[in-house]
Order: structure tokens, then C-alpha cells, then sequence
């Protein structure tokens, strides 16, 4: 176990923030010759990385490659075409009150950073945030989730093939490691993880008074209007609930369809999952005994309220194998409704008009994603007028997590702060406003003693001319 009253632990921890105040004077070549260097680390082995998902979750190879591989590739080539842009000072026209002085906004490195990573995803989401602190120019610690081992193993590998262990560090280890970390003095925390852990991570890191990214999850809605396509958002709505075993912090986490779609989208949904996800070996498995025991439960909980489950596949405890379950005639105040399913289980409830899908939508806590499926731009308007969510995705469910300019984060319970793209360059830079003054006389000169009832007169009539 990691400790950081450990001194081997503790000098290591204070080598990379003395690495991080020499890196912030590096030109900007050299934050791209390090992510160059993590770009051609996983071309070169990921196939590695492929065998190490598929050990963990038992995720098949194209699911890997196309939502953790692909993502982590696009995050670093964004970064690297936009870098020079974004690290440039902004300038910022001047106020009245400073009329004569110039001022633009730098962006500076943090120092070093900490990135605590899930297990869902746990290439991308370690990796990802990895790439957007190194890109502003930070040292970066990274702790991957310990229950993917064999790629928290990979990522060590990488982090020691690519960086010296003064910028990047991988610290491998359980839930007391992940607390000790959090007892250092971090320039920035980075969690991705459920709003438990999240709230505990907040708790720590204020000791420090360590500014935190909280990247959470909670019930994702989907709302399904008559004027839907419903066989297209009954494919959409069951690729992106079924991937991963539903696993996914922004999988649609209940679907809302009108009155009348409601049966035809439930058959469609149900037609789709058996079609897609009926494979056991390219279908991932649920991560541990633990989490497949409470998706189990949770099940039983369902079927005594009286919950119709119109698709129910096998589900075996020995290899953690739960098929994607669908489920009918669900109350909004059923046990599913009080929190975040995160696993394969799907319910689908009936609202007879929008404002009762919007009621429904607002009696949950603020969710990460708002996904709408309807063809009238009223109804699309209305719903992202009357809810809050980190993000809406219209006609389809996920794809803004793809878009690497669109910033990504939740609000309210499920997170705040965002990543990606520039935002995640922002995310882990410490924005600097810069101000210069002008020789001579100023307008500050009426701020300065004595204040006299002339100077009092000059700023009042500056007032109502500007002002009024």
C-alpha cells in the first residue's frame, strides 16, 4: 500500500511537483513531443492494450478500439492541432475604468495533477484526462481503478515507456490507496467515478483547498415524443444501453416514451437487444460478484412490485454474465427509479404529454446526459428549456461524448467541471489575467488621496454620462 507519510512515497510526490514548476517555463514543443510519444506508444501496442480490456471486462476488441482507443487518438490530435491557439495569451479589450491599459488572459499549468480513473472505461478515462493535463503543461499522478488490473498494469507500462516518472506516475492500488493520495497537496484532482466516491474525493481534497473535476453519473432520461422515428431511436436507444453491459456513466439510464409509441418502441427495443447483444462471447460482463449481486437484486425488487420484463436473458453468476433486460409497466416511483442502475436493465415508462415527461425528468437529480428523440423542434425546445443536464443529445444517445469540441461534464449531482478539447485544456490550466498600466496619468488618479469634493464631482458626472 501507498502511503504519503511514506518518505520514498512522499519525496517522489515532491520531485514531480518541482518537475512540474520547471515544466511550466518548457516551450510548447515539448508538450507535444510527450504526447506524440503516447500516440505512437498505443498504435505500437494495442493489441496489448485489446488482450488487457478483454481479460478485465471481457469486452470484445472493436467495442475497445472504437469508444476508449478512438477517443483517446482524437483527444491527443486535437490537442496537438490546436495547442499553440490555446496556449497564446487572449487579449481582452479594455473597461472604461482601465481605459488606456492593455490585458490578456495566459494560461499557466496548474502543477501537478492527480487523475483517479474508473473501471468502466478505464483506458479512456484514465488516459484521456492524462492527455488534456499533460497538454496544459502539468506532471500528472494517475491512479487506475483496481478492479481492471490487467490494464491498470498496461497503463503503468505505458506511463513508464513514454514519460520520465517525475512527469507521469501511475499509482496502482485499492480505495486506502486512492485516500492516502488524497491527503497530498494536488494542484488538481481529476475523478471520474459515482457521486459517493466523488463527494468523498470533494471532502478530502478540500484539506487543501485542491480545486476538483468531478466527472459523476446518475439516471440519464431518454425521452421518446410521438413524432419519433421509433425504430431508429429504439436501435440507438439499445446500442447505447446494451455496450458495455450498460456500464456506461451516460447510458440512457430509464426512457420516457408518449402514449402513443409506447408498445411499438418497447417490441423495438427489445427486437434490437436480442439481435445485437444475444452473443455471450462479444458481450462484456459485469465488472464484479458485488455489482452483478445488487443488478440481481435489483431485478427481484422489480418483478415483486409487479414490473413486466418483456426481454429477461440468462444472467450467470459464475462468469458475470447479465444479458440486457427490459422492462414494462414501471412506476416512476419504483425501487429502479431511486438510483443509478449502471448495468443492463432498461425501463421503459409511459407519460401521456410533455409537460408530465418533463415533471418526471425534473423529480430526478440533474443528470449527466438529457437524450430526446422527436422529429418537432417545439417539443426538443421545450425539454432542454424545462430541464438541466450536463449535456442533450438529440435523436441519438452518447454521441456527444465523440464531439471533442463540445465540452463534457455533468452539473449538480452528477459532476461539474468540464473535459475535452479545450475545455480540458482549460480544465488544467490556471487562467492568468494580465494587466499593464500606461506612464503618466491615468483615470486611477481619481482614486487617490486626498478625495476631494472635485474629484467626487468628476466621478459623479462620469456616472450618469456612462451609466444612467
Amino acid at each position: 500500500m501507498i502511503s504519503t507519510e511514506d518518505p520514498d512515497v512522499l519525496t517522489a510526490l515532491r520531485t514531480m511537483q518541482a518537475k512540474a514548476l520547471s515544466m511550466r517555463n518548457e516551450p510548447i514543443t515539448a508538450r507535444k513531443k510527450r504526447l506524440r510519444t503516447l500516440k505512437r506508444w498505443i498504435l505500437d501496442n494495442q493489441s496489448e492494450l485489446e488482450r488487457a480490456a478483454a481479460a478485465d471486462l471481457g469486452k470484445p476488441a472493436i467495442e475497445f478500439i472504437s469508444i476508449e482507443i478512438f477517443n483517446v487518438l482524437e483527444e491527443i490530435r486535437t490537442i496537438l492541432k490546436n495547442l499553440n491557439h490555446w496556449a497564446s495569451p487572449v487579449y481582452v479589450p479594455p473597461s472604461f475604468a482601465v481605459l488606456g491599459t492593455y490585458s490578456e488572459i495566459r494560461y499557466e499549468p496548474k502543477g501537478l495533477c492527480l487523475v483517479i480513473a474508473p473501471w468502466n472505461f478505464p483506458f479512456l478515462l484514465a488516459v484521456g484526462p492524462m492527455a488534456s493535463a499533460l497538454g496544459a503543461g502539468n506532471a500528472v499522478v494517475v491512479k487506475p481503478s483496481e478492479l481492471a488490473p490487467t490494464m491498470s498494469a498496461c497503463i503503468a507500462k505505458m506511463a513508464s515507456a513514454c514519460f520520465s516518472p517525475d512527469e507521469v506516475r501511475v499509482v496502482e492500488g485499492g480505495l486506502e490507496v486512492s485516500k492516502q493520495l488524497l491527503t497530498f497537496p494536488f494542484d488538481h484532482i481529476f475523478f471520474t467515478g459515482s457521486p459517493a466516491v466523488g463527494s468523498i474525493v470533494m471532502s478530502e481534497a478540500a484539506r487543501n483547498l485542491t480545486p476538483v473535476t468531478l466527472e459523476l453519473g446518475g439516471k440519464s432520461p431518454c425521452v421518446v415524443t410521438s413524432s419519433a422515428r421509433v425504430d431508429e431511436a429504439a436501435l440507438r436507444i439499445a446500442v447505447s444501453k446494451f455496450t458495455n453491459a450498460g456500464q456506461t456513466c451516460i447510458a440512457p439510464d430509464y426512457v420516457l416514451a408518449e402514449d402513443k409509441v409506447y408498445d411499438r418502441l418497447v417490441d423495438r427495443i427489445v427486437f434490437h437487444a436480442r439481435k445485437l447483444f444475444s452473443n455471450p462471447s462479444t458481450y462484456t460482463r459485469i465488472v464484479s460478484d458485488r455489482h452483478f449481486t445488487r443488478l440481481v437484486d435489483l431485478l427481484q425488487a422489480c418483478r415483486q412490485e409487479g414490473v413486466v420484463a418483456v426481454l429477461d436473458g440468462p444472467a450467470e453468476a459464475r462468469d458475470r454474465l447479465f444479458s440486457p433486460v427490459v422492462l414494462k409497466n414501471v412506476s416512476v416511483d419504483s425501487a429502479i427509479m431511486r438510483d443509478e442502475i449502471f448495468g443492463p436493465i432498461l425501463p421503459v415508462i409511459r407519460f401521456h404529454d410533455l409537460a408530465e415527461a418533463e415533471s418526471i425528468v425534473n423529480h430526478q437529480p440533474r443528470a449527466l446526459a438529457l437524450y430526446i428523440f422527436s422529429d418537432a423542434r417545439r417539443e426538443t425546445e421545450s425539454l432542454m428549456a424545462s430541464t438541466s443536464s450536463g449535456a442533450v443529445c438529440i435523436n441519438d444517445c452518447a454521441m456527444h461524448f465523440f464531439h471533442s469540441g463540445l465540452p463534457f461534464g455533468g452539473v449538480g449531482r452528477s459532476g461539474f467541471g468540464r473535459a475535452h478539447g479545450h475545455a480540458g485544456f482549460v480544465t488544467f490550466s490556471n487562467e492568468k489575467s494580465v494587466i499593464r498600466q500606461r506612464h503618466g496619468l491615468t483615470g486611477a488618479s481619481l482614486l487617490y488621496p486626498p478625495h476631494t469634493a472635485r474629484k467626487q464631482r468628476l466621478l459623479t458626472k462620469f456616472m450618469a454620462l456612462f451609466y444612467r
